[in-house]
């Protein structure tokens, strides 16, 4: 899931959610030198970082001010877009997780959702801004961290970002779209027709997102800041999304959808950047499989997803497969139908929140909420990442995202229990 630089960024598909996003920048000079003119711009403006305040006393009833120029830790964040190999843009959850508690908090309290910006590679992050984006709800009951409240009641997946800039992109909370072009000090409310959005990713010099119901893939320019309707997408009617990745190429886009009554699932794919799609076998839709969960396209163009079957105690069957056609042949590369009997492949078998990331066609990246895993082989075989413990002992759970800005540089954020990064493609440790 590369997102041009690379990436994309996923839902958990068995809750009926959509994910994920990329393209590439039309330019990685110019994104380069706007990133590097705010940050300066963004420096001359900030005092001092403002500590928050201890995780005891974050559990208290006061009010909790985070005022530009705070410094928040990515234990805090609910969603990450890095901009370049320094240079990241998130937000902070609603909620954040404390080691005390009061009434009715049971662990969790409220908590304003505001940018953050890193300019050390994700080490560090300081508020941008002054204003929550329009629909962010704060203070409306609690929950996991990394979660957000759901109109409907009970909980929703983090928002979504897509930024070009530190001062410049959109931002999706609750299917609202807003635009800011100052870091987060004013909010613009953006419709794309009359429907929520469901998926948002940035490309340099555009911003692409989906819509929810109509299924249509729009795209924005960064200068005009203005929406085009590009296509809408062959989905069978009455479908949900399951999985999205857009990119790495600026012309590739990749949809997997879940069964929704009558609908059957399907796969739905583009190489000219949404003028034209075709469905293609959808690898998922068998005897064993429910749904896909992940899905992922390397910068070489190969297709890999996750299909998740039959649950039982956090647990449920699961299928990679991966294809060098776009999507028109699949090939098995593990597979686990009976829990009792995992095989030896090593494939984490979690079932919530599942990311998959492709930085290349051998080297795949599988994260749950609480396991973070990697094959070397394309997927035949997984194995646990090396060095990052510490982060998944926290055990808070939440949804989760990766994000690569090219084959060697990536982070792994775990909502309420940190971010984790490698520099070589190879090596991850939490920051």
């Amino acid at each position: 899931m590369l997102r041009g630089k690379g990436r994309a960024v996923l839902w958990n598909a068995a809750l009926g959610a959509l994910a994920g996003f990329a393209l590439v920048p039309v330019s990685a000079a110019a994104t380069a030198a706007r990133v590097t003119a705010d940050i300066a711009t963004a420096a001359k403006g900030t005092s001092s970082p403002v500590t928050i305040p201890s995780p005891t006393s974050r559990c208290s009833t006061a009010a909790v001010l985070l005022p530009a120029g705070t410094a928040v830790p990515g234990s805090d964040l609910q969603a990450v877009d890095f901009l370049s190999t320094t240079v990241g843009v998130g937000l902070t959850a609603s909620r954040i997780a404390c080691t005390a508690s009061s009434a009715g908090e049971s662990g969790n309290r409220a908590f304003p959702i505001r940018l953050a910006v890193s300019s050390d590679a994700g080490r560090s992050w300081t508020i941008e801004g002054t204003v929550a984006p329009p629909g962010a709800q704060t203070g409306v009951g609690l929950g996991p961290p990394g979660t957000r409240p759901s109109p409907a009641g009970g909980f929703a997946p983090p928002g979504m970002l897509a930024f070009v800039s530190p001062k410049l992109g959109w931002v999706e909370i609750d299917g609202q779209l807003s635009l800011t072009t100052d870091g987060g000090d004013a909010w613009q409310s953006v419709r794309l027709g009359a429907e929520p959005v469901a998926a948002l990713h940035d490309a340099g010099g555009s911003v692409l997102a989906v819509s929810w119901g109509s299924w249509q893939l729009w795209r924005a320019d960064t200068a005009s800041h203005r929406w085009k309707l590009v296509s809408a997408i062959p989905v069978a009617a009455k479908t949900m999304f399951s999985t999205v990745v857009l990119g790495p190429a600026a012309e590739d886009a990749v949809v997997a959808t879940t069964r929704y009554g009558d609908a059957p699932s399907q796969i739905a794919e583009t190489s000219d950047a949404g003028r034209n799609w075709s469905v293609v076998p959808d690898p998922c839709h068998g005897p064993y499989w429910l749904t896909a969960t992940a899905l992922a396209e390397s910068p070489d163009g190969t297709m890999a997803i996750v299909c998740l079957g039959g649950a039982a105690a956090g647990s449920a069957d699961h299928g990679v497969y991966v294809s060098n056609a776009r999507g028109r042949t699949w090939s098995v590369r593990a597979e686990v139908t009976n829990l009792a009997s995992p095989g030896h492949s090593g494939l984490p078998l979690q079932d919530t929140n599942e990311v998959l990331a492709a930085p290349t066609s051998g080297r795949f990246f599988l994260e749950t909420a609480n396991t973070f895993s990697e094959s070397t082989d394309g997927g035949q075989h997984w194995s646990a990442v090396v060095g990052v413990g510490s982060v998944l002992a926290a055990g808070v759970g939440g949804f989760v995202a990766l994000d690569f800005v090219d084959p060697d540089h990536g982070w792994a954020l775990f909502p309420g229990e940190g971010v984790i990064a490698t520099v070589d493609g190879l090596h991850w440790k939490p920051l």
